[in-house]
C-alpha cells in the first residue's frame, strides 16, 4: 500500500464521494433479512458534533452478507451529537439503536459498554468511536469472516490513516497481515492498533477483570484481555481513519495537559500491577513495561518541578537505582536527579 499522503487522501475523498445509502440497500446484502446481527456496532461518542455525521455513514455503506446492527452511546453531549444521531436513527430505524444519556456516565465512572453490552446482540463487537470513521464498505465482511474462520483468533484489527490536522500517514507501517500475542501488545508503548479497527469475540467483556472500569483507558486492556481467548491479528487493510488531537478529545488533553498525563500515569500503574497476576507468564514484559511507566512518571514531576512529589514518587515507585536518586534531589537538586535517573535508564537500557 502507497504511504504516500497523496494516495491516503484519495481514500479520503473517495469515502467522502460516496452517496449515503437507503436502508433497504443496506439490507439488501444482507442473505437473511430476518436473521440476529452476527455483529454489534459499538459507536461512544461525546461532543463529536463535527465528525459523527462520517462515523455513521461509515457503518452504513457497510457490505456484507449477514445482518448488523449499530449502537451508538452519546454520553450527554452537550453540542448537537445527540439531534444528528436522533435524525439519521429516523432515517435507519433497523440499523442504528441510539442510546442518549441524559447525565455524562463517564463522569460518574461508567463505561459506555455497560449501556451498550445489554443493548446488542451480535456474537462479534466492532468498536469506532464518534470521531473517528470507517472508509472500507468490506470491511465488517472481512474481519467477521476471518474471525468465523479462524475461531483460534479473538480480535482482529487493521490498519488506519493517521489524521493530525491536515496531515495524513498510515498508522502503522505494515505492508503484510501479522499475527500477535499478549506480550506484542505489553510491548508497544504507544497505541497498539487504532480503536476504529477493533473486532473481537462478546466473550471479552465476559473476561475483563473488575477492575476495567477504574482503568484511565481501556483500549490496551482491552486487547491484551482478548488473548486469553485466542490470539490477534493484524491486517495491513487501511479501513478506517483515526483523528488525533481534536479539540476536546482525550488525546489532545493528554498532549496538552501535564497534570492529566501525571493523573493518567498514576492510575495506570496499579492497573498493570494487576496484570502481572492474570499474566503471569508475561511477568518480565510487564516488569518492564511498569518500570517504562515509573520513568515517565518522574520526568513529568521534573517538567512540574514539585520536590515533595518526586521525593514520594521515588519512595513509591522505585526505579533501578532509587536510593541515588533520592540521594541527588536531596543534595544537588532536580538538576542532580535529572542526570542520575539519565545514568540510570543509560544502564538499564
Amino acid at each position: 500500500m502507497s504511504r504516500q499522503p497523496e494516495a491516503l487522501a484519495g481514500m479520503l475523498n473517495a469515502f467522502v464521494q460516496q452517496p449515503w445509502p437507503d436502508q433497504q440497500e443496506v439490507i439488501d446484502h444482507w442473505e437473511d433479512p430476518d436473521a440476529p446481527p452476527l455483529v454489534s456496532v459499538f459507536c461512544a461518542t461525546y461532543n463529536h458534533e463535527a465528525w459523527i455525521s462520517d462515523a455513521i455513514k461509515g457503518f452504513v455503506l457497510q457490505q456484507t452478507p449477514f445482518a448488523f446492527e449499530i449502537i451508538i452511546h452519546d454520553d450527554a453531549s452537550t453540542d448537537n451529537t445527540a439531534g444528528i444521531i436522533s435524525a439519521l436513527a429516523e432515517r435507519y430505524p433497523k440499523l442504528i439503536k441510539p442510546i442518549l444519556q441524559r447525565d455524562n456516565q463517564r463522569s460518574l465512572g461508567n463505561r459506555p459498554s455497560k449501556a451498550m453490552l445489554p443493548a446488542s446482540r451480535g456474537a462479534f463487537i466492532a468498536m469506532c468511536e464518534g470521531d473517528d470513521h470507517w472508509i472500507d464498505t468490506h470491511k465488517l465482511a472481512l474481519q467477521a469472516t476471518r474471525l468465523m474462520a479462524q475461531p483460534e483468533l479473538s480480535l482482529i484489527t487493521h490498519n488506519a490513516i493517521s489524521m493530525k490536522g491536515s496531515r495524513l500517514k498510515l498508522f502503522r507501517r505494515i505492508d503484510q497481515e501479522h499475527g500477535f500475542r499478549a506480550k506484542d501488545i505489553i510491548d508497544c508503548d504507544r497505541q497498539f492498533a487504532p480503536t476504529a479497527s477493533y473486532m473481537f469475540k462478546r466473550e471479552l467483556y465476559d473476561i475483563l477483570p473488575e477492575w476495567f472500569g477504574r482503568a484511565p483507558v481501556g483500549d490496551f486492556y482491552m486487547e491484551l484481555y482478548s488473548q486469553k481467548l485466542g490470539g490477534g491479528l493484524y491486517l495491513p487493510n487501511c479501513m478506517s481513519v483515526y483523528r488525533q488531537n481534536l479539540p476536546g478529545s482525550w488525546s489532545a488533553g493528554f498532549a496538552a495537559d501535564r497534570k492529566k498525563k501525571l493523573k493518567f500515569l498514576r492510575e495506570n500503574l496499579p492497573c498493570l500491577a494487576q496484570v502481572q497476576n492474570d499474566f503471569p507468564e508475561e511477568s518480565a514484559a510487564i516488569e518492564a513495561k511498569i518500570r517504562r511507566s515509573r520513568w515517565k512518571l518522574l520526568e513529568q514531576l521534573l517538567h512540574l518541578g514539585d520536590q515533595r512529589q518526586l521525593l514520594e514518587a521515588l519512595q513509591e515507585h522505585p526505579v533501578p537505582g532509587a536510593a541515588l536518586h533520592r540521594w541527588a534531589l536531596k543534595n544537588i537538586g532536580q538538576r542532580g536527579l535529572r542526570s542520575s535517573l539519565w545514568l540510570a535508564r543509560k544502564l538499564a537500557g
